[in-house]
């Protein structure tokens, strides 16, 4: 059973640098401070303003995020950014993060404070592959990214440095809410009770746009590399298994317990409990 615990509660909400955080990540950095990097933007959405991350700061996972710093608008390229990922790597003892579109940037750092351009860690030719979430997996990492034609894609690695493609873990097909951009979105995967469930938030261009925005499905798996295909009200072969009400949910496991967030544009439907804008947290069982 998947179910939200207690009510959400408000973490951060940006007051100085954005108007609003859309994807983000949650880390601990070397100090042992929670950090936030989220997608910003200076004025109102629009996807060509979104150039920079917005940074915020916690002693702990679900306190209060105090706003830090901007961060990435020039360095190494002025173009949009969106959907950061860091993941801390035990064999380098180093924090790497990941983010796009088009081609997946990577970063580097020794704090997860001041980072590195270390390059382009994958490269596609279509420009909106995006949303990157590394999961550790048997000595290697996979990474899942929001890939063309409404699928979810996956490459594997052993040093976070040289990626090869594996293949598509889940599709959506005819039946599914669909999108030019590809709408399953902001995917993350954890490993529980012997079983990988896969979190994406499946938003449809235009028409639809709002009923779906706060739409994350979950689905079950034996195999991190196989979510199977979904089909919406025409039935589905893979496992969904449930849903959460949430916009492009960060899931962290801390202090054995699962959190999960929302986030998202100004004036788009905020999840049921849900007061203000920023970043909202709540706890998530999984039996």
């Amino acid at each position: 059973m998947i179910k939200p615990v207690g009510d959400w509660k408000q973490i951060f909400a940006p007051s100085k640098n954005s108007k609003y955080v859309n994807d983000h990540t949650i880390f601990v950095d070397k100090s042992g401070k929670y950090r936030l990097l989220g997608t910003a933007s200076s004025k109102n959405y629009t996807f060509f303003r979104e150039r920079f991350f917005i940074e915020a700061v916690s002693d702990k996972i679900d306190g209060k995020y105090l706003e830090d710093n901007i961060s990435f608008q020039f360095d190494p390229h002025p173009g949009v950014k969106i959907a950061p990922f860091v993941i801390f790597s035990e064999p380098d003892k180093k924090f790497h993060l990941f983010f796009g579109p088009g081609k997946i940037s990577h970063y580097i750092s020794d704090d997860g404070r001041a980072w590195k351009y270390f390059g382009v860690a994958i490269k596609t030719i279509w420009p909106l592959t995006r949303d990157p979430f590394v999961l550790k997996h048997n000595n290697k990492f996979i990474m899942y990214l929001t890939g063309s034609n409404n699928r979810i894609i996956t490459y594997e690695s052993v040093d976070l440095d040289k990626w090869n493609y594996v293949g598509v873990v889940l599709k959506l097909g005819r039946g599914a809410p669909a999108s030019p951009n590809s709408a399953c979105e902001s995917s993350t995967v954890i490993y529980k009770n012997d079983k990988f469930y896969l979190f994406t938030t499946i938003v449809p261009a235009l028409i639809g746009t709002k009923q779906h925005y706060n739409n994350t499905l979950i689905f079950e798996s034996n195999d991190p590399f196989n979510f199977g295909s979904y089909h919406g009200v025409l039935g589905h072969n893979s496992s969904l298994v449930g849903s959460l009400e949430a916009h492009a949910p960060e899931i962290i496991v801390a202090n054995n317990k699962i959190f999960y967030t929302t986030c998202g544009w100004p004036k788009m439907p905020k999840p049921d409990g849900v007061c203000g804008d920023g970043v909202c947290m709540r706890e998530l069982k999984i039996d």
